[in-house]
């Protein structure tokens, strides 16, 4: 069907008349489409779709291929209603969770019922994670879900990592308790830190659902090679198979994040084998399913910088570059609202590594005395800072302020000459909508180029006279390095 719609779509796109050379053409889209990105095909095609019938057709088509449902979440569906009406042999299917076998009837089951359930009351961990098998199986118990959830909470309270992977399954398909996503990644990330097995699998297809197949194949692959095939060939298989569909599905920026990075919170329980030199970094996100293409402080300098048609661009994925959080920000910023974001914000940083590898016009605001960022060649970077205004004979007169009538002299420097240039223009604009505020503090600004690969550093300095007894000093590091070509 896929296959289909792409044929479809190139046979559109070969039939349309409009020049190339405009921006955001149908022909743009139609490639777009053809190359797997909806988002931008869609957003480009929006434009010509009063004007060209095709643009038309691609879009219902994307529509069809957007709100095509999963199969797998049929499924999920199916198995979880099944054992709402009492079919528990179905948890098999819809994860690897513990289960009970044996018999609880008679006279020893009754004895055995009553020592569990004293046991458990105690606060016996086996005691209190047994009753919860127990009334999950319905054996010498009346089968109830809601009872086997409050015995898994118990025990997993008391550390049960089993009572923390059924739990995670419980609270991800609602059965027992009231269905919460949140609180199932919780308990089976607990549960994944403590090294179990079933949680791996549980927590990996958790992710995969949610098409986060970098986490899907590390948890996966951690869990496989925690596994012995012969000591339990069904799970094995099970564990293998997830992990090669997850593996099939990487996107091109999840395939690069899983060259260089890992996910930080796996650190404790990651076999040896798995670093290989990768990184994790804390502060680093884990990747979107596609690159970031733009956002309100980050823009593409144009749609084509290598005079072609729309091409499908590489991810940058720079290595890491590392900050100190803990700095404090300037206290001048307490109540400001910032123009663009600092280089420590979350978004800024999840842009600057996850994007696609061609220049982009980027702004950002200093707050903190050191920061720590990455660029590409040709990248264009504006950077802000908040400065008082000082009176000096010429403006006085009424001439304009200027950046000697600041607290900032602002320097580069490089062990590579040329790699970040500028203009040395620089501009002032108003902190607040207020007239008096105009003449006392400003947001100023100028913006560097990224020429070539190496290091630089952007220091704004305080002025050497008394316009900068007071100043906040702020200094960027900036590692630049090569883009990648388009496909």
């Amino acid at each position: 069907m896929r296959l289909f719609l792409h044929f479809l779509a190139c046979v559109l796109f070969c039939s349309s008349a409009l020049a190339a050379a405009e921006k955001d053409t149908f022909e743009d889209g139609a490639n777009a489409f053809v190359y797997g990105h909806y988002e931008e095909a869609e957003r480009i095609l929006r434009k010509h779709e009063k004007t060209q019938p095709s643009a038309v057709y691609l879009l219902k088509l994307i529509a069809i291929l957007k709100e095509k449902e999963p199969a797998a979440a049929f499924s999920y569906n199916s198995i979880v209603d099944s054992i709402k009406r009492g079919n528990v042999s179905q948890f098999d299917n819809l994860g690897m969770i513990a289960r009970f076998s044996g018999e609880v009837s008679g006279l020893s089951g009754t004895r055995y019922l009553q020592l569990q359930t004293a046991s458990a009351k105690r606060g016996k961990t086996t005691s209190q994670f047994q009753l919860g098998l127990l009334h999950q199986e319905g054996i010498g118990v009346q089968r109830n879900y809601k009872i086997a959830a409050d015995w898994f909470e118990k025990a997993a309270a008391t550390g049960s990592v089993e009572a923390l992977n059924s739990l995670g399954l419980y609270y991800r398909f609602g059965i027992g308790v009231n269905k919460d996503e949140q609180k199932a990644a919780e308990y089976l990330k607990k549960a994944v830190l403590k090294k179990n097995i079933n949680a791996f699998f549980n927590y990996a297809q958790m992710m995969a659902d949610k098409k986060d197949f970098a986490q899907g194949f590390i948890l996966s692959g951690i869990g496989l090679s925690m596994m012995k095939k012969e000591a339990d060939k069904k799970k094995y298989i099970r564990m293998e198979n997830l992990n090669k569909t997850s593996e099939k599905k990487l996107t091109p920026l999840q395939q690069a994040y899983l060259k260089k990075f890992l996910p930080s919170w796996l650190v404790p329980v990651l076999p040896p084998n798995y670093l290989n030199g990768r990184m994790h970094p804390e502060k680093l996100p884990l990747p979107p399913t596609e690159m970031v293409d733009e956002t309100p402080f980050m823009k593409a300098l144009k749609k084509d910088p290598f005079n072609n048609r729309y091409k499908k661009f590489s991810p940058l994925m720079p290595s890491w570059v590392s900050f100190n959080p803990n700095l404090q920000i300037n206290p001048a910023l307490a109540e400001k609202v910032l123009p663009t974001p600092a280089p420590d914000n979350p978004e800024v940083i999840q842009a600057l590594y996850f994007r696609r590898s061609d220049p982009r016009y980027i702004q950002l605001t200093l707050t903190k005395a050191e920061a720590a960022i990455p660029l590409m060649v040709g990248d264009i970077i504006t950077l802000t800072v908040h400065t008082p205004l000082f009176e000096d004979d010429t403006t006085k007169r009424g001439g304009h302020k200027h950046l000697r009538n600041t607290a900032y002299k602002i320097s580069f420097k490089s062990p590579l000459a040329g790699t970040i240039k500028t203009d040395n223009k620089v501009s002032l604009n108003p902190v607040t909508a207020k007239i008096v505020d105009e003449d006392t503090e400003a947001w100023l600004s100028q913006s560097f180029s990224a020429y070539k690969p190496g290091v630089a550093y952007i220091t704004f300095m305080p002025q050497d006279n008394e316009n900068g007894k007071d100043a906040f000093t702020y200094m960027l590091k900036v590692i630049v390095s090569e883009g990648l070509p388009p496909k």
